[in-house]
């Protein structure tokens, strides 16, 4: 938190566009609004013009860029409280604080993907646990607060899409914890994901115009972003179709995809395993497992940022585990549930926790294969589809 504090002041001091505390690649994504109509991703940027009182300046982007990765860490903090408080045993507690604490999908990431949209996830998936919580409640507060989970579902989809995804099934797990079963359960959560199912939809369904592209980037450049059509950027990623995303992959090294998908999606299922292992041994853990396990890779078929999608998935379930209620009654101690295995139990998590914080070194994208650079810039997507004006 220190290293980021003292980044962020240079910036402020020093705004110097080629060594910024978020990278123009992603600070671009600041000059995406609804200028033009709809467009996915626009609300933070319409946000901060609306602030700003006009088109934004890099300080703003650099300011925007901090609040969220210190509002995202802040929420993972939360989380990490929350699902240790369900832990019964003083070090099964600390064993799970410490398997999300030096997952590569927590606190390294958001330090490594600073300006990524994804951190309004975080903050927004911490949101609807804290809802999720309490004893009992009167009708009018469960249904303020399944409002205020259909308020954050509606503004996470409207900030990335594909956060949709993570955040409406823990909604509805949510209405869940909140008392909320069967007929009720279904009614109430069919209304309270369905504006960000149909903002969702729009996204997917509404390509932004190329000429609407250019004018943000546009924007950005001539406010000091270095930033262009020739180059890929948060900007012209708005472009890309999912056909395009899929038909990349397609062509990658398969090497390089089950590479992957072995290391990122391997950590997500031994870590999420061992935490509800801990944290809560029943069929519903496991089913948190497998929806946001699915959904990270759905993603990774359309876009080769598998770190980020995982990690997604990762926070989710660590989000849901929070959310399942008071301690186990069982025991379970990891490396003494079996006598004859307490070696193996504590060999295994030490070799989960040295694989975790080697994972923290790689790239979200697999950066050592160059097939695997997208490299989807407006001139690239033009020539890939002559169609698209």
């Amino acid at each position: 938190m220190v290293t980021t504090a003292a980044l962020v002041a240079r910036d402020l001091l020093w705004a110097d566009p080629s060594e910024s505390f978020v990278s123009p690649y992603k600070a671009s994504a600041c000059w995406v609004t609804y200028a033009d109509g709809f467009v996915r991703r626009g609300l933070p940027g319409e946000i901060l013009k609306v602030l700003a009182g006009g088109t934004p300046t890099p300080t703003q982007a650099t300011i925007l860029a901090a609040g969220l990765v210190l509002a995202a860490t802040s929420a993972l903090v939360i989380l990490v409280t929350s699902v240790a408080r369900v832990v019964q045993r003083p070090d099964d507690r600390l064993f799970v604080i410490a398997l999300v604490t030096v997952s590569p999908f927590t606190f390294s990431l958001l330090d490594k993907e600073i300006g990524r949209l994804e951190s309004i996830g975080v903050v927004v998936m911490a949101v609807i646990a804290a809802l999720a919580r309490g004893g009992e409640v009167s009708a009018i507060s469960r249904l303020v607060r399944a409002a205020a989970m259909s308020a954050s579902v509606a503004m996470a989809t409207a900030c990335e899409e594909l956060l949709f995804a993570f955040v409406a099934p823990l909604a509805v797990l949510g209405l869940y914890r909140l008392g909320y079963t069967r007929g009720k359960l279904l009614a109430l959560a069919t209304v309270v994901v369905a504006p960000g199912a149909v903002l969702a939809a729009m996204s997917v369904l509404l390509r932004p115009s190329q000429a609407s592209l250019v004018v943000a980037i546009s924007k950005a450049n001539a406010e000091g972003i270095p930033v262009d059509v020739t180059a890929e950027n948060s900007i012209s990623t708005l472009g890309q179709s999912a056909t395009q995303g899929l038909e990349f992959t397609l062509g990658m090294s398969a090497l390089t995809v089950a590479t992957c998908l072995l290391l990122f999606g391997g950590c997500y299922l031994l870590t999420t395993a061992m935490i509800r292992y801990v944290v809560r041994p029943d069929r519903l853990a496991w089913a948190l497992i497998a929806t946001f396990g699915v959904a990270a890779l759905l993603l990774s078929a359309i876009g080769n940022d598998y770190g980020r999608w995982w990690a997604l998935a990762f926070v989710a379930v660590v989000a849901g585990l929070a959310m399942l209620g008071s301690p186990s009654t069982v025991t379970t101690d990891i490396v003494r549930r079996a006598r004859g295995l307490r070696l193996a139990g504590v060999l295994l998590a030490c070799a989960v926790l040295v694989f975790s914080v080697r994972l923290q070194l790689l790239n979200v994208w697999p950066d050592w294969d160059p097939t695997a650079d997208t490299a989807f810039s407006i001139d690239r997507l033009a020539h890939l589809d002559p169609n698209w004006s």
